[in-house]
């Protein structure tokens, strides 16, 4: 899938840290950008959880598409950079 913006996290959290990329999602998107969301594997959630309504609500809308069907692990990744929505 090519896209013009990949943005990589675990979508599953329940705060507000998803909701800000469901926002950034939702502007991109609007500026004609085209996002695919990369679904990895925090360590740290340890059941399973939906994605964030949110981020569901984006790719329902087709503001966003997953690049991957299943979650992988970060630990896998040969290289990885990150940073928090501003």
């Amino acid at each position: 899938m090519k896209c013009d913006v990949a943005i990589i996290g675990d979508f599953r959290f329940p705060g507000g840290t998803s909701s800000s990329i469901a926002h950034e999602v939702r502007a991109l998107s609007q500026g004609g950008y085209s996002v695919g969301l990369v679904p990895v594997r925090a360590p740290i959630l340890k059941r399973e959880r939906p994605i964030h309504p949110l981020i569901q609500a984006a790719i329902d809308r087709g503001d966003a598409r997953r690049t991957l069907e299943k979650l992988v692990s970060i630990s896998t990744a040969e290289e990885f950079s990150a940073g928090a929505p501003a």
